[in-house]
């Protein structure tokens, strides 16, 4: 499948990542940089579910790709971040948090807006998530979001 990767879209590639964490795969640092290279490729046509099934796939196989790699994603994915469903948003912050990559301000600030409005069809593990996430990043002051996903979590304690 290495040589087809080229013929993957952003959600095959999203679902090939799944499966290796799945299966409990360990692939090569080869095909993590094919996988790194093709996904990159992809990212103007991806959506919020790919990009954070991407994202946690590479955080579940402790793969932290290229700084290249990363201004790609937060440039791509930045006009889109409205449209994320809560699993995404919680998703792809776990995945940052775990590998220890600080998203830039105004990203994360768009994210946490949108997420911010959506609180209400976040379901608990997405809340912990975020809740989580939230904790080992830093968000930009004056969004108040956080205070907002504490006061949700606990209305549903």
């Amino acid at each position: 499948a290495q040589d087809q990767l080229h013929f993957f879209n952003g959600q095959h590639l999203s679902n090939m990542l799944w499966s290796m964490v799945v299966l409990e795969l360990t692939p090569d640092e080869q095909l993590l940089g094919d996988l790194q290279q093709c996904t990159m490729q992809q990212f103007p046509g991806t959506c919020g579910h790919a990009y954070s099934g991407i994202l946690w796939g590479f955080a579940k196989l402790g793969f932290k790709p290229s700084s290249q790699w990363w201004a790609n994603f937060f440039a791509s994915s930045r006009p889109q971040l409205d449209s994320w469903e809560h699993q995404s948003s919680s998703n792809a912050l776990w995945a940052m948090a775990v590998l220890q990559v600080q998203p830039p301000q105004l990203w994360l600030h768009s994210l946490l807006s949108h997420a911010a409005c959506e609180l209400h069809s976040f379901n608990e593990q997405s809340l912990a998530l975020m809740l989580w996430a939230v904790g080992r990043l830093q968000p930009p002051s004056g969004t108040g979001v956080p205070a907002a996903w504490r006061s949700a979590a606990f209305s549903r304690a």
